[in-house]
C-alpha cells in the first residue's frame, strides 16, 4: 500500500470517533420520534468508533503492508496519531528510519513527491469581481449621494478599490512567477533565502488548531554558529500538504542528515 494513502486511513480513523459519536446520537434522537431507522444509524455508527479505538491494529497492520513503513511511523508520530499507542519499534524499524537504504527516486515517485515547492498563488478572479462590485457601488452612490452629504462612505470605497487594484497587481505578479520557495536537495532544505544543511536539522513538529490555514511545521536546526534557530513554514501558502512535507522531511532528514560518529 502507497505509504500516503495509508497515513490518511490512519488519520481519518483519528476522526471517525467523532464521526461515529454524532451519527449515535443522532440515532438516539430520532428514535424518541420514529424507531424505524434506530438499528440501522446504529450499524452506520459502530464501524466510526471501533475505527478510533482498534487505531493501533490498524497501523501495526500497515507497518506490515506499506512499502516504507520507518518513514509511515514517523509521520504517523509526528502528526500525534500514534499518541499512547505503545508501538512496537523493532531494529528493522529503527533502521528504516534513520538508515533506508531504499534510493530517493525510488521514494518520491512512488508517493508521487515533488521536490520543488512553489507558493499559493492568489485567487485573481474574486479579487476582479471585488474591484467591479466596489466600483459599481461608488458609481451608484455617486448617483444619490453627494460627498459631502456620505464622505466616509466614499473614502471608505476607494480605500477597497485601491486596495483591490494593488492585491491585483501582486497577485498577477506572483501568477507569473513559478520559481520554488522551498527545495529538498540531497545536501539541504532550501527555504527561502535559507540554505540549511539536513546534518543541522535535529527535529520538526507539525502544530495546527483544526484550521487548514493554521496548519504549519516548525523546524528546529542549529546555525553556523550552533545556535539553536527555527523555522516557521506556513503550509497555507504553499502547494504541498502537511503528508507531503512531513514525508519528505523525513525521508531527506533519515537519507542524508545523519551525523557521523568517529569510529
Amino acid at each position: 500500500m502507497k505509504t500516503k494513502r495509508a497515513i490518511q486511513i490512519i488519520e481519518f480513523s483519528n476522526a471517525a470517533l467523532i464521526a461515529g459519536l454524532l451519527i449515535g446520537l443522532f440515532a438516539f434522537i430520532s428514535k424518541a420520534k420514529d424507531g424505524k431507522f434506530f438499528l440501522l444509524e446504529l450499524f452506520f455508527a459502530v464501524p466510526f468508533i471501533l475505527t478510533f479505538f482498534f487505531r493501533k491494529l490498524i497501523i501495526n497492520i500497515y507497518l506490515k503492508r506499506t512499502l516504507y513503513p520507518g518513514v509511515f511511523y514517523s509521520v504517523v508520530d509526528k502528526l500525534g496519531l500514534a499518541h499512547n499507542l505503545e508501538i512496537t519499534l523493532t531494529d528493522e524499524l529503527l533502521n528504516e528510519i534513520y538508515k533506508p537504504a531504499y534510493s530517493t527516486d525510488q521514494f518520491l515517485s512512488d508517493n508521487n513527491l515533488k521536490t520543488e515547492i512553489g507558493i499559493n498563488k492568489i485567487k485573481l478572479p474574486f479579487i476582479g469581481i471585488s474591484i467591479i462590485v466596489c466600483a459599481g457601488s461608488l458609481f451608484y452612490f455617486g448617483q444619490q449621494y453627494k460627498f459631502e452629504d456620505e464622505p466616509l462612505l466614499f473614502v471608505g470605497l476607494l480605500i477597497f478599490i485601491s486596495a483591490g487594484i494593488f492585491a491585483w497587481i501582486k497577485g498577477k505578479k506572483k501568477q507569473n512567477d513559478n520559481e520554488p520557495v522551498v527545495i529538498f536537495k540531497k545536501n539541504e532544505l532550501v527555504f527561502y533565502d535559507q540554505n540549511i544543511g539536513w546534518k543541522d536539522i535535529y527535529d520538526w513538529t507539525f502544530t495546527s488548531d483544526g484550521n487548514n490555514n493554521s496548519e504549519k511545521i516548525i523546524i528546529n536546526y542549529y546555525d553556523a554558529e550552533k545556535n539553536i534557530a527555527e523555522i516557521i513554514v506556513q503550509l497555507s501558502q504553499l502547494k504541498i500538504g502537511k503528508i507531503d512535507f512531513l514525508l519528505l522531511m523525513t525521508h531527506f532528514k533519515g537519507k542524508y542528515g545523519q551525523i557521523e560518529v568517529p569510529a
